[in-house]
């Protein structure tokens, strides 16, 4: 056997021993299906056994809620209908579905279960008996105008249209006290006291010839003792009457119940111990058959699989093995093979990498064919390598001109903040610095003026190598020339063929006209400012036109908060004066009060006066009159 084993192929040996372990593995599959199945029916049993619980428990609840609450629902007594009846009812048909499934259970019957579940039907069937025995009972008792207890009240009434006006007869207010604390107590012994209190009182009717108060005594006496019988029935406490035969049949059932679960626990707890005891010995049993084939297989494959992999863990460090031995037989020494093959191709593209690092960019290397995914690498590397070279130049420049923009925009920057209250000083400062920077040979800065909204234009705002008395003080209508149609256009305008005579740039040796003209409007936020010109013996690049544009738009912002702060300025320096005057008006208008207040005084005078006066004179002409009356 174990000759038989060497000399198959490393093929044969893992397909054998596949097919002895997946037999083993089946084995144990179905046994351990066996087991699970079994535990797994022990547990849908159990669960069973638990609902049944757990539907007793709540047909107790439904029980208790409804002798709680239904013993005084008058609509109860009136109609016969309880949801907790109806509650109670549907609980009992699901407790009764549930035992019929139980019955049906195989591993029921297995385990002799039988006899415990027809008992728990019959106490369920007590107890569903009992209980609409003792809701019949309920109802025959009644509440208030309702059952026994409403005839009883009846009957106190009729005694109370007949009862005798001797105090020693009028036993009324004690049975009502007694009755009272029955209904509420339902004490036997208070019962009794009230029926003691009754015979004796009849005792005492019949000698004094009240008939008609003992006849309606003697009703009321039978309709007590009726209602006692039907408490009796239904119970006085817990343990007695209907009450304790349904706690008697509940507990029977729970009874059962815990002992078929208890039961099933210890079946369930045995077979899982067999289960464990059978996997164990399963696991160990196929560790030895797996030992046994791995140690069969060892001698006559782990050892050359172990020099191949020697040697590719050499290749995984980097070394490359000078001599490879064939080894083993078969697909071993093809792989030992294929190792050797790959060593010498990995030779090879050492020494074309070597080149490719010496930059030999035409060193004869040639891939095996299109599959030879490492020789095509390589020779797209040398390719790249290459581009490689122009596009770090390409990017070198790249951030070399952004660096350039973002160092211009903050010397701008820095340049506005500084001459902000200025505007003369600031466009000389920032155009000349601006040719300086761009590289231009003369430059221009041009603001619209719109003092006159009726006839806005454009001044020069600041020049650099400009013809001084021809072109600093110049004014230029909107639309008029390349400045004027610029602001008016709010676009940048870029020329390279300059017309003879537009523009020329003086120095020692002569004048010249310049080769580019970059004109760009200072716009933001869509509104235009005015427009700076830059002329040049050299073309302007696209990164020098878009820098000029960035510092066009904050030398706009800035002029827009000049002129925002010079007509605040104006504003103010115009509302102080306002209000200069405003306090003068004032003052003169309170001097003029006072006068007029014054002269109002002193006329109020002149009118008292006058009018004493007036009042003498009536009295002198009325003595006179009475003078002359008298002398008539």
């Amino acid at each position: 056997m174990k000759q038989f084993f060497y000399n198959l192929s490393i093929r044969a040996k893992m397909i054998y021993t596949s097919v002895i372990v997946g037999v083993l593995l089946i084995f144990i599959g179905g046994v351990s299906y066996f087991y699970i199945n079994k535990i797994m029916a022990y547990g849908e049993v159990s669960y069973l056994a638990d609902k049944t619980l757990n539907l007793t428990l709540q047909l107790r609840r439904a029980e208790k809620d409804f002798l709680l609450r239904e013993k005084t629902n008058m609509a109860f007594f009136q109609t016969g209908d309880s949801k907790y009846l109806n509650r109670f009812s549907n609980l009992m048909d699901s407790t009764h579905n549930v035992l019929g499934v139980l019955e049906d259970e195989k591993e029921v019957k297995e385990l002799g279960f039988e006899p415990q579940i027809e008992n728990i039907g019959g106490y369920y069937q007590i107890y569903e008996q009992d209980f609409y025995n003792l809701v019949q009972r309920i109802r025959t008792r009644g509440y208030k105008a309702y059952g026994f207890i409403g005839q009883l009240n009846q009957r106190f009434n009729a005694l109370s249209a007949y009862a005798p006006q001797n105090k020693k007869f009028n036993i009324l207010p004690e049975i009502r006290r007694l009755e009272n604390a029955y209904l509420f107590y339902q004490d036997r012994a208070i019962a009794e006291e009230l029926l003691t209190l009754l015979s004796n009182q009849q005792k005492q009717l019949n000698a004094a010839n009240q008939e008609q108060f003992l006849k309606h005594l003697q009703a009321y006496t039978g309709n007590l003792e009726q209602l006692i019988e039907v408490d009796e029935q239904i119970g006085l406490s817990p343990n007695v009457g209907f009450r304790g035969t349904l706690r008697d049949a509940i507990h029977k059932v729970e009874d059962e119940v815990n002992q078929m679960a208890m039961l099933l626990r210890e079946n369930v707890k045995t077979s899982t111990q067999e289960a464990y005891v059978f996997l164990f010995t399963s696991i160990i049993a196929i560790a030895v058959v797996i030992i046994t084939l791995l140690l069969l297989t060892s001698s006559s494959v782990i050892r050359p699989i172990e020099k191949l992999n020697e040697l590719i863990d050499t290749l995984a460090h980097g070394g490359l093995p000078e001599h490879i031995a064939s080894e083993g037989r078969g697909r071993i020494a093809e792989m030992t093979s294929g190792v050797r093959m790959l060593v010498e191709r990995l030779r090879e593209t050492t020494r074309f990498s070597l080149a490719i690092g010496r930059a030999e960019f035409d060193y004869n290397f040639t891939p095996l064919n299109d599959q030879d995914d490492l020789a095509n690498a390589l020779l797209e590397m040398r390719d790249n390598l290459k581009k490689a070279n122009e596009e770090v130049e390409h990017r070198k420049l790249e951030d070399e001109r952004r660096n350039w923009a973002s160092q211009g925009i903050a010397v701008f920057s820095d340049l506005m903040h500084q001459q902000s209250n200025n505007l003369q000083s600031l466009g000389y400062v920032l155009v000349s610095k601006l040719v300086e920077y761009v590289g231009s040979v003369q430059g221009g800065l041009f603001m619209l003026n719109e003092e006159d909204e009726s006839h806005p234009y454009i001044e020069m705002m600041g020049c650099y190598a400009y013809d001084r008395q021809k072109f600093f003080a110049k004014h230029i209508e909107i639309g008029e020339g390349l400045i004027g149609r610029c602001v008016q256009e709010g676009k940048s305008i870029y020329m390279t063929d300059i017309p003879q005579g537009y523009t020329t740039i003086t120095s020692g040796l002569g004048t010249a006209t310049p080769d580019s003209l970059l004109i760009v409007p200072l716009k933001v936020n869509e509104k235009v400012y005015g427009a700076v010109e830059l002329a040049s013996f050299n073309l302007f690049a696209d990164y020098q036109i878009e820098l000029v544009e960035k510092i066009g738009e904050s030398i706009a912002a800035t002029l827009s908060s000049v002129k925002i702060s010079l007509h605040t300025s104006e504003l103010l320096e115009t509302t102080q004066q306002q209000a200069e005057m405003m306090a003068a008006q004032e003052e003169e208008m309170r001097q003029n009060m006072e006068e007029l207040q014054a002269t109002q005084e002193e006329s109020e005078r002149q009118k008292e006066a006058l009018e004493l006066r007036l009042e003498e004179a009536e009295k002198q002409v009325q003595w006179f009159r009475d003078q002359r009356h008298d002398n008539e």
